[in-house]
């Protein structure tokens, strides 16, 4: 009886551990979640902002995408100097798909004044 109450007990332990090491394994990928921005549910139910508000924000993204895609391109370019070739010939080594070769154009910037 008492081997059997020993091995009852290591198995409950057991299942408290695992329970426990679940428990902890949930909050560190809640921390994740809330650290990294991976929760875009929780962005969409805050109150809708008014279009001021949008306009300001389309255009910081537009600001960002553009600030992204100069130090992009200056790096190919300054690439293309260390490798003695046509920045042309560089994107198309290295395989690269531009704006330009998408057809996709920066919006304009919105006036909020």
């Amino acid at each position: 009886i008492k081997e059997l109450q020993q091995r009852l007990k290591a198995m409950k332990d057991r299942i408290a551990a695992a329970q426990e090491g679940t428990l902890q394994q949930q909050q560190k990928q809640q921390r994740s979640i809330q650290r990294f921005g991976m929760n875009k549910a929780v962005a969409v139910k805050k109150k809708s902002a008014s279009p001021i508000q949008l306009k300001k924000r389309i255009n910081a993204m537009r600001d960002e995408w553009r600030k992204r895609k100069m130090m992009c391109m200056d790096f190919v370019e300054q690439l293309a100097d260390g490798m003695e070739k046509k920045v042309k010939d560089v994107v198309k080594l290295m395989e690269l798909e531009t704006d330009e070769m998408s057809n996709v154009q920066m919006p304009p910037k919105h006036d909020v004044s």
